[in-house]
């Protein structure tokens, strides 16, 4: 997990490093008053906000778009990307938040498509035509994982959809 400052740790550290960063430039050498300082830089892993589990989302934003591949990202795909507004508990705050989770799908109408999935829960069946204006607004049941990449970063998964209740 990151360590985070906060604004006055911050102002602490950089008044330290100054202080002891004056340093006489006046022949142009930083040599003698430079000291080599052994560290390492490590990227911040991602983590995620929202606890595994079921919520009551809204459907916020919709959009069309166009892709490569997962498999082969020179082949480009059609997919659809669904912002979902909820609240949650945070894992990193510990508190009540409000915000967003996006799940992005392939444009596909077959029944076991997660498209479908989505489109069952919002409109109660599938229908073969719709118009994505009308399911701004409208209340799904999602269901969250979490994923970790290869690189151990962890992920929000919209899993699931299904129809409230």
């Amino acid at each position: 997990m990151p360590k985070f400052y906060t604004a006055e740790e911050v102002s602490e550290m950089n008044s330290a490093e100054t202080s002891e960063d004056q340093s006489d430039t006046s022949n142009g050498s930083y040599e003698s008053s430079f000291e080599h300082q052994s560290f390492k830089l490590q990227r911040p892993k991602r983590v995620a906000k929202i606890p595994v589990g079921e919520y009551e989302a809204t459907i916020s934003k919709i959009k069309q778009t166009r892709e490569p591949s997962y498999e082969d990202r020179e082949i480009l795909v059609d997919r659809v990307a669904v912002l979902l507004e909820l609240d949650y508990k945070s894992l990193v705050t510990g508190k009540e938040e409000h915000g967003f989770v996006q799940k992005r799908m392939n444009l596909s109408f077959h029944e076991k498509a997660k498209l479908s999935e989505f489109l069952r829960a919002a409109t109660g069946d599938l229908p073969d035509e719709v118009d994505s204006d009308a399911l701004i607004g409208k209340k799904v049941k999602i269901t969250i994982l979490h994923n970790e990449s290869k690189a151990g970063d962890t992920y929000d998964n919209v899993a699931k959809f299904s129809k409230v209740k």
